[in-house]
C-alpha cells in the first residue's frame, strides 16, 4: 500500500532561503505588469514573501502583520495584490488558466499570517446529469420567461419574418 505524503516544495530556480526558513506555497503568474503572457514566480516562505522581476531578479519582503494579499478578479483578469497598509507592494497579474493557483496561493498566505480564509467548494454536478446544472435541459424555454411581457410583439416578429422567406 502506498501511503501519500504531502511532498516538501522545492525552491524556484535562484531563490535562496535562510537556514530555518521553509517553502510553504509557490505561485506562478502567467501575465507580467503590462498584461502580456510571461510566466514569474511568487513563493512564501515561512518568513518573507518573494516574486521574481521581469530581469529574474529575486525580491523579497519580510512576513509582517501589516502585510495582506488582496485578490481580485474582472473579466477573466485575475490580481494578487501585496499590500502593507494601504501602500501597494506588488502586483501579481494571471488568466483564469492558474485562477485556481492564485486562490490556493492567497489562502497560504492568509494562513502563514494566522487568517485563515473559509472558501466554500465549488458546485459539482451529480453524476446522473448529462448536462452542467448551470445550462439546464431547455433553454429556449428560459427565454421566453424574458419575452412574457413582450409576448405579442415577439410573435409578430416571428410570424413576419417566417412569412418573408
Amino acid at each position: 500500500m502506498n501511503d501519500r505524503e504531502p511532498q516538501a516544495l522545492a525552491p524556484p530556480p535562484g531563490l535562496s532561503l535562510v537556514s530555518g526558513e521553509s517553502l510553504q506555497a509557490v505561485f506562478r503568474p502567467d501575465l507580467d505588469e503590462k498584461l502580456c503572457f510571461r510566466d514569474s514566480c511568487v513563493a512564501l516562505t515561512s518568513r518573507r514573501l518573494h516574486w521574481q522581476s521581469a530581469s529574474g531578479a529575486w525580491t523579497s519582503v519580510a512576513l509582517s502583520p501589516t502585510l495582506r494579499l488582496e485578490q481580485h478578479e474582472h473579466a477573466g483578469l485575475g490580481e494578487l495584490r501585496l499590500m502593507d497598509g494601504e501602500r501597494s507592494v506588488a502586483r501579481f497579474f494571471h488568466t483564469l488558466a492558474v485562477g485556481q493557483q492564485a486562490a490556493d496561493f492567497a489562502d497560504a498566505f492568509e494562513a502563514q499570517q494566522g487568517n485563515p480564509r473559509h472558501r466554500p467548494p465549488p458546485p459539482q454536478d451529480t453524476p446522473g446529469d448529462a448536462e452542467p446544472s448551470s445550462t439546464g435541459k431547455f433553454p429556449l424555454l428560459r427565454i421566453l420567461a424574458f419575452t412574457r411581457p413582450h409576448l405579442g410583439k415577439v410573435l409578430i416578429g416571428l410570424i413576419l419574418t417566417l412569412a418573408s422567406t
